[in-house]
């Protein structure tokens, strides 16, 4: 695997045509699907380039393109990619995105594109930031193990736990907050290690755990380690997360930073905002999450 994942850092291929928004991508797999991604440059001789790795939804990554306007004005480009099967058009999940979207899938897809990107960005100067939200942060450091980039910057990941152990932790802390029973937690508590049973017995694209989530996907991070992925990447990384998340429990990020400090490793900085939801929507209800992520490319670019 390992070869093959250097093999496709060095060669490929890729066309692109332009649009009134941005300029659309295509590169080929394996099985002669195409991975369909976006990307925006500025007007400078070079730059850095940022790939934002989008969430666990079924949903387009064309949205993250409004981040541009931050990206432009610091002089990084920006690089976007479309899960297996999904467009901007897409309305209903596909049965192409059901079978095939998982962790490892969304990985070769990425090495493939910043292989074709070597060449189809002539002025990128050599310089790859990481930036992953929620399940995107458990796929940056994945990648960020295999192709080393200067920086990586992580929000509402939790990467202290692995997604098995966070699940409950997030429930049981729901549960407490709506005053519900010792009896009645436990009880609910024990569903995860059966549903987590199934799914390791039957990894199936054809069963969900989750209106678009297969037990496929649920397969390939649910018990992954993000945090060695971390270490063997061993440059700087930014971890942000809100105080207040109830998707990705805060005590996730936190065991993160008490792994690195127990290992005496000084390349982690932490953000915990307080009062901050997964979302990063701070207390009085606003979306504080662009403020976040300019804040995020600033110390990208320290």
């Amino acid at each position: 695997m390992k070869s093959t994942q250097k093999l496709l850092l060095l060669l490929g291929v890729c066309f692109g045509v332009s649009s009134a928004h941005s300029t659309v991508h295509f590169e080929p797999r394996e099985d002669r699907s195409s991975i369909l991604f976006y990307a925006k440059t500025p007007p400078v001789e070079s730059y850095p380039l940022l790939l934002v790795i989008q969430g666990a939804k079924c949903k387009s990554v064309s949205p993250h393109l409004d981040k541009w306007p931050l990206l432009e004005s610091r002089g990084v480009g920006l690089l976007v990619v479309e899960k297996y099967g999904i467009s901007k058009d897409i309305i209903n999940c596909p049965e192409e995105y059901f079978r095939n979207n998982d962790v490892s899938q969304r990985i070769d897809d990425y090495l493939r594109v910043l292989s074709a990107a070597r060449t189809l960005f002539p002025s990128w100067d050599g310089r790859l930031f990481l930036m992953g939200g929620s399940e995107g942060a458990h796929v940056a450091a994945r990648l960020a193990s295999v192709v080393f980039p200067q920086k990586v910057a992580l929000i509402s990941g939790g990467l202290g736990m692995t997604v098995a152990d966070a699940l409950p932790l997030a429930a049981e802390k729901k549960l407490r907050k709506e005053g519900a029973s010792d009896a009645l937690i436990q009880t609910e508590l024990g569903k995860f290690a059966v549903k987590y049973n199934q799914i390791l017995s039957n990894p199936t694209w054809e069963k969900f755990w989750g209106l678009t989530t297969t037990y496929k996907y649920w397969n390939s991070i649910l018990f992954h380690h993000a945090w060695e992925d971390l270490t063997t990447f061993g440059g700087p990384i930014l971890d942000i997360h809100g105080s207040e998340d109830t998707v990705s429990p805060v005590e996730a990020s936190r065991k993160l930073g008490e792994f690195f400090r127990e290992r005496q490793m000084s390349n982690l900085t932490r953000w915990e905002l307080e009062g901050y939801n997964h979302d990063m929507v701070d207390p009085e209800g606003k979306d504080r999450m662009v403020d976040v992520i300019g804040k995020a490319v600033d110390w990208l670019l320290e």
